[in-house]
């Protein structure tokens, strides 16, 4: 999975999931980064970075739509 690192707001986003409500975008792209690495991840939290609250909880609608997916599935 691959994350974007907003190191501006200190934030960790999921590219997955990301979207408007997470604000990453008013950050300069000089500010951000993307990475797979989940032990860079983890260092980063020690130092203080959040996973974002928007993009670390999937939609209701995205799950739903990927459960009836896998129900249907012929």
């Amino acid at each position: 999975m691959k994350y974007i690192v907003d190191h501006t707001k200190k934030n960790v986003h999921r590219t997955a999931f990301a979207k408007d409500e997470c604000g990453f975008r008013e950050t300069p792209m000089d500010e951000r980064e993307g990475t797979y690495d989940e032990s860079y991840l983890k260092n980063l939290e020690k130092q203080g970075y959040v996973k974002c609250e928007h993009c670390f909880k999937p939609s209701f609608q995205y799950l739903n739509s990927v459960l009836l997916g896998k129900l249907f599935k012929k």
